[in-house]
């Protein structure tokens, strides 16, 4: 091989590498963001017995970067089927995001009115429901937008797939907080206290407070949205 050749061959390499992102922003490598493990048994008590479905359990939650998308696997006690299944253990709730961990830029965590207490400011929903068993949506405080995501439910796992670009080409530090349940009640707030922090690449961390295995308490004197109003609100 002679110098140019050599020479040639070294350019080439470095350009190639330097297009291989067509993306200058946002994350460019896979990463774990953040693992939640939330408590086993840490559901509203209401015995099955009184007619209602069992309550849903998270066990975990967990985000990945995969080049251009945010992953959210959700792991449960037992198996969920989509909301558009209608069925006594269908996945009804919301995962809330703080893009920017600043309380001024967003809403109330939605998941404060059934137990939560994180101080933040929410951005983005990713809503469980919908009539389409392939896809949940992807709401925007900023501008009450609304889009759907791709979902996948298989047995007691669900996965999320969130493009980055949907979540204004975030650099994949935010922070998350949700609830679920059944199509009638919520049953299982995550985390039980504060909020999950999620930072890349190489400081990722499960949830910023001590969870504390407790059931899910809502107090029926306190003013808030009924579970059904508050799913309904969210449903486009």
């Amino acid at each position: 091989m002679t110098i140019r050749s050599a020479l040639l061959a070294i350019f080439l390499g470095a350009l190639v590498s330097a297009c291989g992102d067509s993306d200058p922003s946002g994350p460019k490598a896979d990463a774990l963001v953040f693992t939640h493990a939330d408590p086993v048994g840490d559901t509203t008590i209401i015995p099955v017995s009184q007619g209602m479905p069992r309550a849903i359990d998270l066990l975990s939650l967990r985000g990945d970067l995969k080049r251009d998308s945010l992953i959210l696997t959700l792991t449960f006690a037992e198996p969920v089927l989509h909301a558009s299944a209608n069925a006594a253990n269908s996945l009804a709730g919301f995962i809330e995001i703080d893009i920017d961990d600043n309380r001024a830029t967003g809403n109330t965590p939605a998941s404060n009115f059934f137990g939560g207490s994180a101080n933040l400011g929410i951005n983005y929903v990713v809503a469980i429901s919908g009539d389409n068993p392939s896809r949940v949506d992807l709401l925007s405080a900023r501008d009450s937008s609304s889009s759907p995501v791709l979902s996948t439910f298989l047995g007691n796992v669900v996965t999320i797939r969130v493009p980055m670009a949907k979540l204004g080409r975030d650099d994949g530090n935010f922070s998350v907080v949700g609830v679920i349940g059944t199509l009638d009640r919520p049953t299982d707030v995550f985390p039980n206290t504060g909020a999950i922090t999620a930072r890349r690449p190489s400081i990722s961390r499960t949830s910023s407070t001590t969870n504390l295995a407790h059931p899910l308490k809502v107090s029926r004197t306190t003013r808030r949205p009924s579970w059904e109003m508050t799913r309904l609100l969210f449903q486009r």
